[in-house]
């Protein structure tokens, strides 16, 4: 990467992410449609402007007009074509993308680790998830405890500088605090730490005197324009006012971008992200032992934490586990929240559920175990501003095993709601281990049995009158994936259904694209694609009494009709 003109991906909150300024020139080309498609150019600067802002469904929109127009694609943006069909909820189209991306460029993996199956943490359930109360419709995001206090990054229109981000065109973001007990009354900025340019994440050493923070730094571009970089300062408090420290020493790191601090739970080591000579992606988790001599010298987290592409936004918990937030390891799309915890010698790495994450970016994952409370950073859609900041109330399980790396045993949440301002996203994930008699399948499989110990077969669920799988669904699939392909012997019937509005042959239809879709999916990610075998029934197996005869029709509202849109999961043993 080169250091003068850094590609800062998720260094800043997603939407506001490619500080280079020189990004600015994209601006232009933001008004782009299929119809200037035919200036290649034109297309693929303004799919990448729409891609490092984070607004995929955008980016998307692009990249399918430059595939219509058959303009080729380089290999960042074949890449961010795949991210972005898989952030804008375009699963099957992403998989696909994915494949061919791999087939064509086989020396990069970042294409095949996002099609793996991935493992679940297990330590908490998440009872609720709602929109944090000081979101503004500009950008919020990054909120990090600072003991009764909250420090966040915002960049609403009372920033201390009077530049206008280009690449945003706004201000830019400044840090805030907070009390716990009063978010809304007692926000204040954090002067006089806050200055021309970015402000970012921060956090506090135990003994409330030493804060460190992301803030912009000048570096010398091929033209001489300014281009904005990254890096770590440190600020004490002196008589009850933060007094900026200067930049944290690191060896080697005169032109690294490095950002968005966390502290060890015992203090003396400090975790970042940064873009170093010697990573293993665009941006890698890094950490520094503060116990060193200054200048600190930097250390690598590792191949098993690190891949091909972007980490950043680390947080550590008391139990000393490691979150972050990744593009390159198989999650729901653009950036998730993952967990690393070190195990008998080896590390391992679990994928954070919904609500926690998205087919959006979510990232800045912390958590305030004081009252069971988790806060995530996201640009799902239903948000307040660009980002928002989601807090979360947690309920830990009994025991906190290690995390796992396949989906047996994992306890799934039988309804999980994630409100977002007015609108409010049901990921249903009940259970299921009942046979139906199928008698055309059953020719060519042993009886049903449930096995012992079953998996939690899963219910997916549907839109009116779509056959696109929700992110709720993707989720469950992956997981399942992961499950089968621990247990070849075991092999499943996904049986899909319609509701009763329109006609019977219609309805037949419909629910054989959503079997095909969930198989094409599930295909993608099994070793061995024998073991998932699907059927649309259309009508005919309603779960309620909504039949449509005219006088059950009346009765029955959209949440009713929703049941009967579903795809159920039915065990079998292999002969």
């Amino acid at each position: 990467m080169n250091k003068l003109a850094p590609i800062i991906l998720c260094f800043w909150s997603i939407s506001a992410q490619a500080q280079d300024l020189n990004y600015s020139l994209y601006e232009i080309k933001e008004g782009t449609t299929c119809s200037d498609a035919k200036d290649s150019l034109t297309s693929r600067l303004a799919a990448e402007a729409y891609f490092h802002r984070g607004q995929y469904a955008d980016a998307y929109r692009i990249y399918v007009c430059m595939e219509t127009a058959k303009i080729n694609f380089n290999k960042e943006g074949f890449y961010q074509y795949a991210l972005a069909a898989q952030s804008t909820g375009a699963e099957v189209k992403a998989q696909q993308l994915f494949l061919d991306f791999s087939s064509r460029y086989p020396q990069d993996d970042r294409a095949k680790n996002r099609q793996q199956p991935y493992g679940l943490t297990n330590d908490f359930e998440t009872l609720s998830c709602q929109a944090w109360p000081n979101n503004s419709v500009y950008s919020d995001y990054g909120l990090r405890v600072v003991g009764e206090e909250l420090v966040w990054c915002s960049n609403r229109p009372n920033a201390s500088g009077s530049q206008i981000d280009l690449w945003e065109g706004k201000q830019f973001s400044n840090l805030y605090m907070c009390s716990k007990a009063d978010v809304q009354q007692s926000l204040r900025s954090l002067a006089p730490i806050n200055a021309q340019f970015h402000e970012s994440t921060a956090c506090l050493s135990a003994d409330g005197q030493t804060l460190y923070y992301t803030q912009n730094k000048a570096l010398q571009s091929m033209s001489k324009a300014l281009v904005l970089g990254l890096e770590i300062r440190k600020a004490i408090l002196v008589n009850g006012l933060w007094k900026d420290a200067g930049v944290l020493l690191i060896q080697n790191f005169e032109e690294v971008n490095f950002a968005h601090p966390t502290l060890s739970a015992n203090g003396q080591r400090l975790y970042f992200a940064a873009d170093a000579k010697g990573g293993f992606g665009q941006s890698d988790i890094w950490y520094i032992d503060l116990t060193q001599k200054v200048p600190y010298t930097a250390t690598n987290a590792g191949a098993q934490i690190n891949s091909a592409a972007r980490e950043s936004f680390p947080f550590v918990s008391q139990e000393g586990y490691l979150y972050f937030a990744s593009d390159g390891h198989p999650g729901l799309g653009g950036l998730d929240v993952f967990c690393a915890k070190e195990n008998a010698g080896q590390m391992k790495l679990g994928h954070l559920p919904a609500p926690i994450n998205s087919i959006s970016d979510d990232f800045a994952f912390v958590i305030d175990p004081a009252i069971a409370q988790a806060y995530v950073s996201s640009n799902r859609a239903g948000g307040k501003g660009s980002d928002d900041i989601y807090q979360l109330q947690l309920q830990y399980a009994v025991k906190q095993d290690e995390v796992q790396e396949n989906s047996a045993g994992v306890s799934n949440v039988e309804t999980i709601n994630a409100t977002t301002n007015d609108s409010t996203i049901a990921a249903k994930v009940d259970t299921i281990v009942h046979a139906v008699p199928h008698t055309e399948i059953e020719t060519a499989l042993d009886a049903k049995v449930a096995p012992e110990s079953a998996y939690q077969l899963p219910v997916l669920y549907f839109e009116l009158n779509r056959a696109e799988l929700t992110a709720a669904s993707v989720a469950a699939l992956k997981e399942l994936a992961t499950y089968l392909n621990a247990h070849p012997n075991q092999r499943i019937e996904l049986s899909a259904h319609a509701d009763c509005r329109g006609t019977a042959s219609y309805n037949l239809s419909l629910s054989q694209k959503r079997a095909n879709a969930c198989k094409s999916f599930l295909d993608n990610l099994l070793v061995n694609k024998s073991q998932v075998l699907a059927k649309g029934y259309g009508e005919t197996q309603l779960v309620n009494a909504c039949d449509c005869a005219p006088e059950q029709l009346a009765q029955c509202d959209e949440a009713a009709h929703a049941l009967n849109r579903r795809i159920e999961f039915t065990w079998f043993l292999q002969k």
